[in-house]
């Protein structure tokens, strides 16, 4: 991981993870570690998943639209956006944010 942070909006309920990796390889490895208690903390209700938006480059965007954990048949309503230029973090880098919606 190369950053991670949280961004809060709309009255402490909208909570947006930033978080940016080397490549698609660094993306799937963290959601093999988190996927469980992500699935857990959904499944309690306390937050809903709005979106996961992942941006990079065409071919690291490729395999993770590919991949079972983070692809179009994931459930994570994923959206995927390809970069043109380099990133904030490096050329291969893959930026992106999730957007938990929390219930006080």
């Amino acid at each position: 991981m190369l950053y991670y942070g949280w961004d809060v909006l709309e009255g402490n309920t909208k909570f947006f993870c930033n978080e940016a990796y080397v490549d698609a390889e660094a993306v799937l490895a963290h959601f093999a570690n988190v996927g469980g208690m992500l699935g857990d903390m959904l499944a309690s209700g306390v937050a809903t998943l709005d979106r996961v938006h992942f941006s990079g480059p065409e071919a690291e965007i490729a395999k993770l639209k590919e991949s079972p954990v983070t692809g179009i048949d994931s459930g994570l309503n994923a959206e995927y956006f390809t970069t043109t230029a380099p990133s904030l973090t490096g050329d291969a880098a893959i930026d992106g944010f999730i957007r938990y919606t929390v219930d006080k």
